[in-house]
């Protein structure tokens, strides 16, 4: 990009801090002169009430793809432990058996890449859960796991020791179910006064609209089922491993009531759309 602004240039460059000289100064100048112009014609679009160009957006990743680390896991309790300096470090303690590759889905077929994984081993089965898992044990819990790729085949075994200490993981869980509550346990909120002629209103949601407009407006908070659903903690990190016990002790807390089944994926080599 040419300027025939010479003093524009010339003025720039004054502002330029030390350490450029002579024709890099110049240059320097010139690209302060390119970085505010640009500033400027963006004021004054927004000032014309045009639309601001929109940046591309793109997902981070970190590095390139790898095999991904996936388990199901059910939660046992909390509990702490002792890092090396004499710390505590509240964690959460999830007993992973050895998963069994139950099917890998193809894109050629399915329009999709994953891995089924099946655990807990029950007695009873239906005639097609029976015949999807022939010449396999009978597991009453299977789950995908989408991957970019994977060796992995019918009949593998996975299981805590593709985990190491450090590594950051996201846990899928339901969350613990509560029933039918009110506005505010649901929604926080803080409630009418308890005095000048209240009687029975304190926890009452109050005014949900007016009768002109019509039918309640969609998403309007109000009391209702809270809890019991699919929810994800992401960038929890894994702090120990008990390869003997098929342990993990996840730091912090994850959803879901004891006894509940967990979903836990490394993030290492998972493409990610934030940090």
């Amino acid at each position: 990009m040419q300027f025939h602004c010479p003093n524009l240039v010339a003025t720039a460059s004054q502002h330029v801090p030390s350490g450029y000289e002579g024709e890099n100064r110049l240059e320097a100048g010139r690209e302060y002169v390119r970085i505010y112009g640009r500033l400027l014609a963006f004021v004054l679009i927004a000032r014309m009430g045009f639309p601001m160009p929109r940046p591309v957006v793109r997902p981070l990743s970190r590095g390139p793809m790898q095999s991904m680390s996936f388990i199901i896991g059910r939660k046992l309790e909390m509990s702490q432990l002792f890092r090396e300096d004499g710390t505590v470090v509240p964690v959460t303690i999830v007993k992973a058996e050895p998963n069994t590759v139950t099917q890998i889905r193809g894109a050629e077929k399915d329009g999709y890449v994953a891995v089924q994984l099946g655990s807990d081993v029950r007695r009873h089965l239906t005639l097609p859960e029976s015949g999807h898992l022939k010449d396999l044990p009978s597991f009453g819990v299977l789950r995908e796991f989408r991957v970019e790729e994977t060796t992995l085949k019918r009949g593998d075994t996975v299981n805590v020791e593709l985990f190491k200490p450090g590594m950051k993981i996201d846990v899928v869980g339901i969350s613990k179910g509560h029933g039918f509550t009110g506005v505010m346990r649901r929604h926080h909120f803080h409630g009418g006064p308890a005095t000048h002629g209240q009687k029975d209103q304190m926890r009452m949601p109050g005014s949900i609209a007016s009768q002109r407009q019509g039918p309640v407006s969609k998403g309007q908070r109000m009391a209702g089922h809270m809890g019991d659903a699919r929810t994800t903690v992401k960038n929890l990190e894994i702090v120990a491993v008990d390869p003997v016990q098929n342990t993990l002790a996840i730091k912090g807390a994850v959803p879901g009531a004891r006894g509940g089944i967990l979903l836990i994926t490394a993030r290492d080599g998972k493409r990610v759309w934030q940090r």
